[in-house]
């Protein structure tokens, strides 16, 4: 678990292309990263975030 939220401190202040728009990595909490949209909080685990990377949609 320590090692999932060190993995995923690099990620915050990226941003995040997903089909409800662009999000912005604000923190991490325990084992999410937490995404903003606008208003909206949206939680990801570090295999979402992998998946993403590998996608080519975190920048």
């Amino acid at each position: 678990m320590a090692r999932q939220n060190k993995e995923l401190h690099k990620y915050i202040g990226k941003h995040v292309k997903v089909r409800r728009g662009v999000g912005e990595i604000v923190k991490v909490e325990g084992t999410w990263a937490i995404a903003k949209f606008g208003d909206e909080d949206v939680k990801y685990t570090l295999a979402a975030i992998n998946d993403l990377l590998k996608d080519g949609r975190i920048y």
